[in-house]
């Protein structure tokens, strides 16, 4: 069905409301009105929110899906790579200190298709912290690449390992240096995160 309303906005408005840039409140209920009762509009405000939401899901994550869909090709020749998800405890925790308790995913070479979908769709809850781990092979050195909905729980922050008395800074993107390490000893680990003012 058509709009009641006398045109139907341009690609470059619908942009503009997606962006939520130089709208008024009336203009937005007005867009959100025609976007209701304009099936073509309607399509094309729906394809558009796609390609803004999949750009923004890449802007926001250290190391985006298609740089880890890369270096999984690698993996066999000298990376090995890994994901952990985060989970906070519910403890008294000293003000600025966050604790959690690690879930290890490790990556199947057998199921790496089956495992970067799995990845893609793992939700990261709001107060969760998805690492994104990458190790060399030969060296044993680790790279982690933190991710959060709050940016406070990954950038600059420091990262901790009190059981291996490890403690590490976070650089502005979530990117840490851990140095050589076990990756399958993330499992049930306790990690401190100090997050960033």
């Amino acid at each position: 069905m058509k709009s009641e309303n006398k045109r139907c906005p341009s690609s470059r408005e619908l942009e503009s409301y997606i962006l939520k840039k130089n709208w008024s409140h009336s203009e937005c209920d007005d867009i959100k009105t025609h976007l209701i009762h304009c099936v073509e509009c309607n399509q094309r405000y729906k394809e558009l929110r796609a390609v803004y939401d999949y750009l923004n899901d890449e802007i926001t994550k250290p190391v985006g899906n298609f740089t880890f869909k890369i270096l999984k090709e690698i993996q066999q020749q000298n990376i090995s790579i890994a994901s952990v998800l985060l989970k906070p405890q519910l403890l008294d925790e000293m003000p600025g200190e966050r604790h959690f308790t690690a879930e290890l995913f490790p990556y199947s070479l057998e199921y790496h298709t089956a495992y970067f979908n799995f990845l893609n769709e793992l939700p990261v809850k709001k107060d969760e912290v998805l690492i994104r781990v990458v190790q060399s092979a030969h060296s044993r050195k680790t790279t982690l690449y933190l991710y959060a909905s709050d940016k406070k729980l990954y950038r600059d922050v420091i990262f901790k390992i009190p059981k291996k008395n490890i403690s590490r800074e976070s650089d502005d993107i979530g990117k840490i240096e851990l140095g050589k390490f076990d990756i399958h000893k993330f499992q049930d680990l306790e990690i401190m995160i100090i997050p960033s003012n």
